[in-house]
C-alpha cells in the first residue's frame, strides 16, 4: 500500500496498472523532494519484503565501460550507509559481512584485467538480455571468495566460486589475469566441469566451458567471445 502522496505521483504519471517490466514497460522517473521521515506506505501480510534502492547522482560508478550501463546502475548507492550512525549500524548487524563493506562493491571492473563484467559481444540490449551477462568478481556476501558469474550462454546461469590462488594458471585471481597469452581455468567440486578463459587484449576475452576438471594445457573448442 502506498502513501497518498505516492499514490498521487503515479496517477499523474499515466503508468497506473501497466506493467513496469517487458516491452510495453511504463517507467515511473520523478524527482520528488520529500522531507525525512516522510510516510511512503505499508509492507507486510503476503509481501513479505521491502525491495527499495537508492541513487547518488553526485557519486557516479566507476565501471570500464560506463554506456553499458542505466542510469540506475551508474548511479546505485548502499542506502544503509546514508543513514544515522545508530540505524545504519542496526542494518549492518543484521547483513553481517566480514569485512569493512558492509554493503559490498557494486562496479568491480579493474581495466586491463580480467576482474569486472564482461558482455557477450552480439549483446545488443546489456538491460534485458541476462544470459549474456558474465562477471569476476568477489563474493558479495564473502569478499575473500571468487565468483564467476554466469548468466547463460556458455553454460546454465549460475555461479563457480572458489578460493584463489596467488600463482599457476588455475583459479587465479581475477586481476592478476592479463593479456599474456596464457589460458586460465577455473572450477570447484560444487560446480559441474570448468570454464576456461583467455585475455585476447583489455578489452576482449574468449571463454569456454568444458565437462572435465582443469589440465596443465587447455585449449578451446568453441568459445565464445565477450567484451
Amino acid at each position: 500500500e502506498l502513501s497518498p502522496q505516492l499514490e498521487k505521483i503515479i496517477e499523474d504519471s499515466g503508468c497506473k496498472g501497466k506493467p513496469h517490466v517487458g516491452p510495453n514497460a511504463c517507467m515511473i522517473k520523478v524527482l520528488e523532494q520529500v522531507s525525512a521521515g516522510a510516510f511512503v506506505g505499508k509492507v507486510g501480510g503476503l509481501q513479505g519484503n521491502f525491495d527499495f534502492g537508492l541513487l547518488d547522482l553526485r557519486k557516479k560508478q566507476e565501471f570500464a565501460n560506463p554506456s553499458r550501463y542505466s542510469t540506475r546502475t551508474q548511479f546505485i548507492k548502499c542506502p544503509f550507509e546514508y543513514y544515522n550512525e545508530e540505524l545504519k549500524q542496526k542494518f549492518f548487524d543484521l547483513i553481517k559481512r566480514n569485512d569493512e563493506k558492509q554493503c559490498g562493491e557494486t562496479a568491480q571492473d579493474k581495466i586491463g584485467t580480467l576482474k569486472g563484467n564482461w558482455f557477450f559481444e552480439k549483446t545488443t540490449d546489456s538491460i534485458s538480455q541476462w544470459n549474456n551477462y558474465l562477471a569476476f568478481v568477489n563474493d558479495n556476501q564473502n569478499p575473500q571468495m571468487q565468483v564467476v558469474s554466469i548468466g547463460g550462454l556458455i553454460s546454465s546461469a549460475g555461479k563457480l566460486e572458489f578460493n584463489p590462488s596467488s600463482t599457476g594458471l588455475i583459479n587465479r585471481v581475477f586481476e592478476q589475469v592479463t593479456p599474456d597469452g596464457k589460458t586460465y581455468c577455473f572450477e570447484n567440486q560444487n560446480f559441474s566441469g570448468k570454464i576456461i578463459v583467455q585475455m585476447l587484449d583489455e578489452t576482449k576475452i574468449k571463454i569456454e566451458h568444458k565437462t572435465e576438471s582443469c589440465q596443465p594445457n587447455e585449449s578451446f573448442s568453441d568459445p565464445k567471445t565477450y567484451q
